[in-house]
C-alpha cells in the first residue's frame, strides 16, 4: 500500500481514538459538579498554605507519604480553590501526557502505529481509566505513570545526559506513589537485554536506599495495623493470586462474572507462555511491568479501588497489542495483507470502544459518579447561604441518615476548614437520630444542628434535635 495511504489511516485512525478518548471523559466537564472525598482530604496536608514544611527526601510513613502529588493537588487548590473543571482539566493534561509518552514508549518497543494506537484507544477508554482520570484524589497513580514511563522512554535514549534524567524521573515517581519501586526491576531487563548494565548505576542506588528505608517503615507499621483494618498486608499466594483475579477481571470490567474473570486471567498466562515460546521480550516486559505495579495492592485485599489499575492496564494491552500484532505476523506472510489485517484488528478495537461506552456498564458507573457530584454541588450551595449564620471555632452536628455526605465527609468538614486555614469548625456525622440528640446534648455552645438529605440539600435546625 503507498506510504500515504497507509499515513492518512494512521492520522484517521489518531483521530477516531482522541474522539473516543475525549468522550470517555467529556461528562466530567460539564457545570454544575463538585470535589469529593479524597480530592478535598488530600488538601489538608498544607492546611495553612503551600510551603516545604513535612517534604522529605525519603519516606517517613509507609503508607501515603507522597509529597510530590499532594504538593501539585495543594497547589492547583492555591490557584483555583474549590472549583472543580480547571482542576480536571489540568490533571487531564497529565493523562494526556501519559497517552504521548505511553505512544513513543511502545513505537519504541516495535509496535506499529495501528497496534498502539488501538492499544492506548482501548486504554483510554476503560471505565477504570476513566473514573482515574477524573477523579483528583488518583492523582498519584496518573502522575506516578507518568514519570515511571518517562524514566522508561528516557533511559532507552543512548544519549548520556538522558540517564541523569531517568534517574531523576524514577526518584520523583518513588515520591508520587509507592508502586514505583518496581521500576529498576524493569530498567534492569532493559540494561540486560541491550547491555547497558553501566547506566543503571544511579537507579539501583536510589532503589537500594529506599529498599532499606521502606524495609524499616514497614517492620514498624505491621505491628501497629490493628485488626480489620482494611490495609493489613496479606503476601500470601491465595490473597495475591485473588486479588489478580480481581483487578484483571475489573480491567476487562467482569469483575461481577468469576469464570469469564478466571478465563482472561489464563488468557494473560497464556499470553506469557506465547512470549516466552516466540521469546519476544517486550511481550514479557510489558506483562511484568504489569504484574510488578499490581502486586503492592495485591497483597492489600481489604482495599480495592478502580484506580489501582490505571498503570497496569497500560502495560497488560501494551503487552496483548504486541501479542495480536506478533501473531499477526506469523499467520500472514504478505507485508500488503498482513498491514490490512493489523488494520481490520484496529477496526475492530474501535468499534468495541465505541460499542462500550453506549452500554449499561459504562453509563450506569458514570451516572454514580455524577451524582455523587452534583449532589456535593447542591450541598455547597446550601453551605454558601448557611455559613454567615455559623460562627467559626463551632461544634456541627450532621444527620446523615443513611446518606453519605459526599462534601463533608472528608475530615469530616474540611471543606469548610481549607478556606480559613486552620480547623475553625468541628464537625461530628452520624445516622442515628438518638446519636445525635446524645451527641449535641453533651457540646458546648456555640453548637449547630445540621440535616442532610440523599438529594446532597442540608438545613439547619434552630434549637437542635
Amino acid at each position: 500500500m503507498p506510504r500515504k495511504a497507509t499515513l492518512s489511516i494512521e492520522l484517521l485512525t489518531a483521530a477516531v481514538c482522541l474522539y473516543l478518548s475525549w468522550h470517555a471523559i467529556s461528562w466530567a466537564l460539564q457545570p454544575g459538579l463538585a470535589m469529593i472525598l479524597d480530592e478535598i482530604s488530600n488538601l489538608p496536608r498544607f492546611l495553612t498554605g503551600l510551603t516545604w514544611r513535612g517534604v522529605n527526601i525519603l519516606p517517613h510513613f509507609a503508607y501515603n507519604d507522597r509529597p510530590v502529588g499532594f504538593m501539585l493537588e495543594r497547589c492547583w487548590f492555591e490557584i483555583f480553590a474549590f472549583d472543580y473543571r480547571p482542576q480536571l482539566l489540568c490533571f487531564l493534561a497529565i493523562h494526556l501526557a501519559n497517552l504521548l509518552v505511553g505512544f513513543f514508549l511502545m513505537r519504541r518497543m516495535g509496535a506499529s502505529a495501528l497496534a498502539t494506537l488501538a492499544a492506548l484507544c482501548a486504554f483510554a477508554t476503560l471505565n477504570t481509566t476513566a473514573q482515574t482520570v477524573t477523579y483528583l484524589g488518583a492523582i498519584f497513580d496518573v502522575l506516578c505513570l507518568f514519570l515511571m514511563l518517562s524514566s522508561t522512554l528516557a533511559f532507552l535514549s543512548k544519549k548520556r545526559a538522558t540517564v541523569l534524567l531517568s534517574a531523576l524521573l524514577f526518584f520523583l515517581a518513588l515520591r508520587t506513589k509507592e508502586f514505583a519501586i518496581v521500576l529498576p526491576v524493569l530498567l534492569l531487563a532493559i540494561a540486560y537485554y541491550e547491555k547497558t548494565l553501566r547506566r543503571l548505576w544511579m537507579h539501583l542506588s536510589i532503589w537500594a536506599v529506599f529498599l532499606v528505608q521502606y524495609a524499616l517503615l514497614i517492620r514498624r507499621m505491621i505491628p501497629t495495623i490493628p485488626a480489620g483494618n482494611p490495609y493489613t498486608i496479606h503476601a500470601d499466594p491465595r490473597t495475591i493470586l485473588t486479588s489478580f483475579l480481581y483487578f484483571t477481571s475489573l480491567i476487562f470490567h467482569e469483575e461481577a462474572h468469576p469464570r469469564r474473570a478466571a478465563a482472561i486471567l489464563l488468557l494473560v498466562v497464556a499470553m506469557a507462555a506465547y512470549a516466552l515460546y516466540r521469546r519476544r521480550a517486550w511481550i514479557l516486559w510489558n506483562l511484568a511491568a504489569y504484574a510488578l505495579t499490581l502486586l503492592p495492592v495485591a497483597i492489600i485485599p481489604g482495599n480495592r479501588a478502580q484506580f489501582y489499575v490505571y498503570a497496569p492496564a497500560m502495560f497488560l494491552l501494551f503487552a496483548a497489542a504486541l501479542t495480536v500484532e506478533d501473531i499477526i505476523g506469523l499467520l500472514v506472510a504478505n507485508p500488503r495483507t498482513r498491514w490490512i489485517t493489523v488494520a481490520a484488528a484496529t477496526a475492530a478495537v474501535l468499534l468495541s470502544v465505541a460499542l462500550f461506552q453506549k452500554g449499561p456498564y459504562f453509563k450506569n458507573r458514570i451516572a454514580f459518579i455524577l451524582f455523587q457530584r452534583s449532589t456535593a454541588q447542591r450541598t455547597a450551595s446550601d453551605l454558601s447561604t448557611l455559613l454567615p449564620r455559623l460562627a467559626p471555632d463551632s461544634q456541627l452536628l450532621v444527620y446523615q441518615g443513611g446518606n453519605v455526605p459526599w462534601l463533608l465527609y472528608p475530615g469530616p468538614c474540611d471543606y469548610l476548614n481549607l478556606p480559613l486555614r486552620r480547623q475553625a469548625y468541628n464537625c461530628i456525622l452520624t445516622g442515628s437520630h438518638e446519636d445525635a440528640r446524645q451527641q449535641y446534648a453533651a457540646q458546648k455552645p456555640p453548637k449547630y444542628y445540621l440535616v442532610y438529605d440523599a438529594d446532597g440539600s442540608l438545613r439547619l435546625e434552630d434549637g437542635g434535635p
